[in-house]
């Protein structure tokens, strides 16, 4: 199709020279083409039919029908399809629409666009062939190089065909992570909520020449993606065949469990496809003959309708013709002429139309296989006998025609039965063709129906067995096993098995024959050596054994449900105004042996049990388990002074198991009368570095070494560096000293702020870095370069004296604030009489008057509430704190972890209405 879209392109601009290099160039291709179908004009996409609900709709065993349209996504745009017209898009539509058509194919990449415009055309279309109720199947990238790439994957187009560029082995073992997978990425994530996908396809008749296997490990990946951003809609392969990628069924489609659709593409009468349709229905999958079409300008109609029955017959479920493009368009640079259904390069548009209809939409009886009864004997039969053929049950249908195949010589009769002399050995095929008629109206009859049956024919000197081949394993679990073979001839199937190579046991015997074979072991024993061989036998009784071949069933899995122990000697001491210490000795994952996985920490101001454990407030930051019988501790923040608290602890393993509520530990907060209020927030953490890797960032940093620091708080966004732990999402919350934060988007860059507190939940500055991953790539970004606290500072660069000093900067404003208070110098006016708040406060307002106004008011409430009493306007982390304990003194919330700590919400206006309406 890239040959004959360039003819096209030089019809329609008249350049002379350039139409006969084209031509001996289309020449050439066609020739190309004729011993190498999949390359056939794949620069379309290709359209299902499937039934509706109508009411003279067919049978739920009817095969859908389908055809191709052009890169209906790209009509219009004047970039890959320059002569295309956005109005053809709803002409193709409609002309489907009146065949019932359902389901459209399109190579939505462009090398010529971004992803964004790619996913936004195919939005595009989508919400229009919606309005027609026909959905897609989107396939992402061309094997072949015709332009159908994603921007920026050119370079991987290193293989050729008579000159064709092809995807070479570098996309499909690493190259796709480049460019493809973003490309898949933001094609599904922006259109996987349109109702009308019908499936995604990772490419076009992709293969590895060099490497089966590296072409698994691609559909794996991609596939495992795709169904990672959306589980609803279905997968389809996109692919000739399996023998196209060198692999049988057997050893391809098991390893892509991902995968839904089985497709075929097929031409002219070739049946390369069948094993692949075999072992889709074998499998629960669904066969589509995904590309079908036949060559010439005259009437086809019939060599289809014999190509639809046999692929119906086989157990495909929808075929697709290739090359559509809707009656009375001029051509657009997209056409087909070779295999084509359209009324510039064909003649049989309408024969074609009305066949294809005929299977989605029949007001005539459809084609009831069951009413005719076929039979050929002897069968096989020997060169020189005779052959007899017997059609039966033929009541309410009309004669159409018989058709034997060269292995016979018949002559004269029809209908009922028939005697044939053989003539060649051989496996040959007889078509019986009727016509079906509706209930006690011959007069009004289906279109021309047919079944056929094979036949075999044998040479006297046939002593030859058949040839074993491509013995492979799969679905290997503990008890059962797949064994997949193909022979070259048609012949029988069966397992010989056991501990050893002297077997002892044997699969039940396929009778059937046929040249790729699959049968299943049961019953078997876990973690076990197995030997067996594979034995066909053909039609003239010579039978062939293989080697021997051994493989291992699985470990049996034994299911873990022994919880950890519980916790028995939980303390709480070294209580403060508002934290304590908890410590306790670490259980294990079994009762007291191993690793635990995870701890939960819960406290309340009642006595907790199991009961009313979901109420109880949960703690964060836990620190993951030690190995069993090791000191735990963890510090509790936030909460009330001069309280009672009750405090417990569960203990979980990988599964997870829960252990029985630990033993109730007790302690009672400090009064604020007999402790030191503390104002001053830790030092920032330093040396914070970000390593930056495939979909994940390692970052490291250094704890501040105040004695009261708690914990830090590690806050992640997109757009910019958060400015406080509110603001971005907390990924890591602890006192450890690195976090690896994993499943990141390559190609985005994440800024991260590192926050310390103490037991006051007085937070520090946030120390800041970003980092930028990438596949395959490793970077390190820091940012700000901290300063060491350790070194002297003589021995300090400027990027590290630059950042003590601004530490010491928040330290003398700190200071500053006191002596303002000390000295009563006035810091703000009074509040407005019969001032009301209304509006909600919260963190990152700026140069705001009623954060003024409740600045004042904090102020007003003493120095445990706001000892800074700063009035800016600005409503930062001091803020915050002041009005956490605000909210924490008039028990409107419970700790600095409760929901709604630190917003000006309803509950906290009311109260500060109420203290200015005094």
């Amino acid at each position: 199709m890239y040959y004959k879209n360039t003819l096209d392109h030089a019809n329609k601009t008249g350049i002379i020279p350039v139409l006969l290099l084209i031509s001996v160039i289309s020449a050439v291709a066609f020739l190309a083409v004729s011993s190498f179908t999949p390359f056939k004009d794949r620069l379309f996409s290709l359209l299902f039919f499937k039934s509706f609900s109508y009411a003279q709709q067919t049978s739920s065993s009817q095969p859908e029908i389908g055809f191709n349209v052009t890169g209906i996504t790209h009509y219009g745009y004047n970039d890959i399809l320059p002569y295309s017209q956005s109005a053809s898009v709803e002409a193709d539509l409609s002309e489907i629409q009146k065949m019932n058509g359902a389901i459209v194919r399109v190579f939505v990449a462009n090398n010529k666009i971004s992803d964004t415009e790619a996913a936004n055309r195919l939005d595009v279309f989508l919400t229009k062939a919606a309005v027609y109720n026909i959905s897609a199947i989107i396939s992402f990238i061309d094997f072949y190089g015709s332009g159908f790439n994603p921007q920026g994957t050119d370079q991987y187009y290193t293989g050729s065909y008579n000159g064709i560029p092809l995807l070479g082995h570098t996309f499909f073992d690493t190259g796709y992570k480049d460019r493809y997978l973003s490309f898949v990425k933001t094609v599904v994530s922006a259109n996987k909520n349109h109702s009308n996908v019908y499936a995604w396809e990772p490419g076009n008749e992709l293969k590895d020449d060099s490497s089966p296997q590296t072409f698994i490990n691609f559909m794996k990946d991609v596939t495992n993606t795709i169904k990672s951003i959306d589980s609803v809609h279905k997968i389809a392969t996109g692919m000739l065949n399996s023998a196209h990628t060198a692999l049988t069924p057997g050893q391809l489609y098991p390893s892509l469990n991902n995968i839904d659709i089985i497709t075929v593409h097929t031409y002219n009468g070739d049946h390369g496809g069948l094993a692949d349709v075999i072992w889709a229905i074998a499998n629960g999958k669904k066969a589509v003959i995904e590309e079908i079409g036949y060559s010439g300008t005259g009437d086809r109609s019939g060599a289809m309708k014999s190509e639809l029955d046999f692929w119906k017959a086989q157990g495909a479920t929808a075929f697709l013709q290739w090359g559509f493009l809707a009656q009375g368009l001029a051509d657009n640079g997209n056409g087909d002429r070779d295999s084509g259904m359209d009324t510039i390069w064909h003649t049989d548009y309408n024969t074609l139309f009305t066949l294809f209809k005929s299977y989605t939409f029949n007001a005539a009886p459809s084609c009831d296989q069951s009413q005719v009864q076929m039979s050929i004997s002897p069968n096989p039969a020997d060169v020189g006998s005779s052959v007899t053929f017997n059609v039966s049950g033929n009541q309410g249908s009309t004669y159409f025609s018989d058709n034997w195949s060269g292995g016979v010589d018949c002559s004269g009769g029809f209908w009922g039965s028939k005697t044939c002399n053989t003539v060649a050995s051989g496996n040959f095929t007889w078509t019986h063709s009727w016509k079906n008629c509706a209930p006690n109206d011959c007069s009004v009859t289906s279109a021309q129906c047919s079944r056929s049956d094979s036949f075999t024919t044998l040479s006297p000197s046939d002593i030859q067995p058949p040839t074993i081949s491509s013995v492979f394993m799969s679905n290997i679990t503990t008890n059962s096993a797949t064994v997949t073979w193909t022979t070259d001839e048609l012949a029988t199937s069966k397992i010989e098995y056991g501990f050893t190579a002297n077997y002892g046991n044997q699969t039940t015997e396929d009778v059937n024959i046929m040249t790729s074979h699959s049968q299943n072991l049961t019953n078997l024993s876990a973690s076990t050596i197995y030997n067996f061989r594979v034995v066909s036998g053909d039609q003239s009784q010579n039978q062939a054994i293989s080697i021997n071949y051994s493989f291992t069933t699985q470990a049996e899995v034994v299911s873990d449900t022994t919880a950890p122990a519980k916790i028995s000697n939980l303390t709480a001491s070294d209580q403060t105004e508002t934290s304590a210490n908890l410590s306790w000795t670490a259980t294990g994952d079994d009762n007291i042996q191993g690793t635990a996985s995870k701890y939960d920490t819960r406290y309340s101001t009642a006595l907790i049990t199991d009961a009313n454990w979901n109420q109880a407030a949960q703690v964060s930051g836990l620190p993951l388990p030690k190995i069993a019988s090791s000191s735990e501790s963890y510090i509790v923040v936030g909460l009330f002074s001069s309280t009672l608290y009750y405090f417990a602890i569960k203990v979980a393993d990988e599964v997870p198991n829960w252990s029985a509520l630990s033993n109730i530990a007790i302690a009672t907060t400090l009064s604020p009368q007999t402790s030191v209020i503390d104002t001053i927030a830790p030092g920032f953490v330093t040396n914070l570095l970000a390593k930056a890797g495939d979909s994940q960032i390692a970052l490291s940093w250094t704890n501040p070494t105040d004695s009261d620091f708690v914990r830090t708080v590690v806050v992640r966004k997109e757009n910019a560096a958060p400015t406080s732990p509110l603001d971005g999402r907390i990924v890591f919350e602890g006192n450890q000293t690195s976090f690896v934060d994993n499943n990141l988007n390559n190609g985005t860059t994440y800024y991260y702020s590192v926050f310390a507190y103490d037991r006051v939940l007085n937070y520090s500055e946030g120390a800041t870095v970003n980092a930028l991953p990438k596949a395959d790539i490793v970077s390190i970004v820091q940012t700000p370069p901290p300063a060491s606290t350790q070194k002297p500072i003589k021995d300090m660069t400027v990027d590290e004296l630059l950042a003590k000093i601004a530490e010491l900067l928040v330290k003398a404003n700190q200071l500053k604030t006191e002596l303002a208070k000390m000295t009563s110098q006035p810091l703000v006016p009074d509040i407005p009489t019969a001032y009301t708040f209304i509006k909600p406060l919260y963190l990152g307002l700026k140069n705001n008057q009623d954060v003024r106004y409740l600045q004042t008011l904090l102020k007003s409430q003493g120095a445990d509430i706001y000892p800074q009493g700063l009035i800016t306007g600005n409503y930062g982390l001091l803020t915050r704190q002041a009005v956490i304990k605000f909210q924490i003194k008039y028990k409107i919330v419970l700790s600095a972890l409760s929901p709604g700590a630190g917003l000006v919400g309803p509950k906290t206006r009311m109260k500060i209405n109420e203290i200015l309406s005094r």
